[in-house]
């Protein structure tokens, strides 16, 4: 189905953005199992991780073959979807013979791009996916400070970045 879908976008680049949407959904919905967990490797969904990872790569080939930026909105909302549900998944994504990291970083370099078109929908969709990466990086580092508190036994509220948040709770 991928390997058709990317042979059609070929010609018409349009004709990718139901499969982004498919990629969107997935991820949506089996982000957890996607996710590597840092933690502990005692379950692993090796199946899906790989399948979820030659997906992605053959839907970052076809939008970086897209010279028209038509698939851009679909490709921010599957790129958002990952950094809300499996964003150490999003960060290790990269071709074979890439560093780490490769896809994460083009598309990032890709936002100032796509925040400038004249198109709405891939402005949005850029900006979109730039919020849901930074709340991941704030999620996460705010989990981190509060377990780092729990394992020294302290009772430290943790104060957010930013001002007038206090342990996750605005405060007026």
């Amino acid at each position: 189905m991928a390997k058709t879908a990317l042979g059609v976008a070929k010609s018409n680049p349009l004709a990718l953005t139901p499969f982004l949407s498919f990629m969107e959904r997935l991820i949506s919905m089996h982000g957890q199992k996607i996710e590597p967990s840092p933690i502990s490797n005692n379950v692993t969904n090796d199946a899906l991780q790989i399948m979820a990872k030659n997906l992605m790569l053959m839907s970052y080939a076809g939008v970086k073959n897209d010279t028209t930026q038509e698939c851009l909105p679909a490709m921010f909302g599957t790129l958002a979807a990952c950094a809300q549900k499996c964003p150490l998944f999003l960060i290790s994504l990269s071709r074979d013979s890439q560093p780490v990291g490769e896809i994460i970083r083009s598309s990032i370099e890709t936002v100032p791009v796509a925040m400038a078109s004249n198109e709405t929908d891939i402005a949005l969709s850029s900006i979109t996916f730039m919020k849901c990466l930074v709340s991941s990086y704030l999620l996460a580092k705010e989990v981190l400070v509060m377990n780092m508190n729990i394992s020294n036994n302290l009772c430290l509220p943790f104060v957010h970045p930013c001002p007038g948040i206090l342990n996750g709770v605005y405060v007026s």
